[in-house]
């Protein structure tokens, strides 16, 4: 399963990067863009640690036998490296969701509410069911809502829609 996954979970980091694809400059809200996505890289780097230690590193030591000392060792580092990936995600999260709300206005609320809430639950969940599978289907729906309700940007020799 851990194979599987290894491509999928940094896509959510990837999510953060091009919800925030219109917000640059070198103002505060340009700085805080930058901030959201150097935290969406470190989720992407240490949470990938995760999948490699303790879901393939784990499940190769457990198929040749090893002792469960090793396997529990081997586990625990994975998800230490996991708790910094989990919470650079909720900082990115955090910040994402409020330079969107501050440049799209409140409609983008549900979404960003449930983005957060999501965001804090994967501290603890990961994907384990059956609350991370729960943490995972309510972080998709509000980064759909967050990506849905944003003013398409206005490029060139287009019709503007608002």
């Amino acid at each position: 399963m851990h194979l599987a996954l290894m491509p999928v979970f940094p896509l959510l980091g990837v999510n953060l990067w091009w919800l925030l694809s219109g917000v640059s400059g070198h103002n505060l809200s340009g700085v805080l863009a930058w901030v959201a996505r150097v935290l969406a890289f470190v989720y992407i780097v240490y949470y990938g640690a995760l999948d490699v230690l303790a879901g393939v590193g784990t499940g190769r030591l457990t198929l040749q036998g090893q002792d469960a000392l090793a396997i529990r060792l081997l586990f625990a580092e994975g998800n230490a490296l996991a708790a910094v990936g989990v919470w650079a995600f909720l900082g990115a999260s955090l910040l994402t969701c409020g330079l969107l709300m501050v440049r799209h206005g409140l409609r983008l609320w549900p979404g960003a509410l449930l983005v957060m809430l999501s965001s804090v639950s994967f501290l603890s969940s990961h994907i384990y069911a059956p609350y991370g599978v729960l943490t995972m289907l309510v972080m998709g729906v509000g980064m759909a809502l967050l990506s849905g309700l944003q003013s398409p940007a206005k490029h060139p020799g287009l019709p503007a829609q608002e």
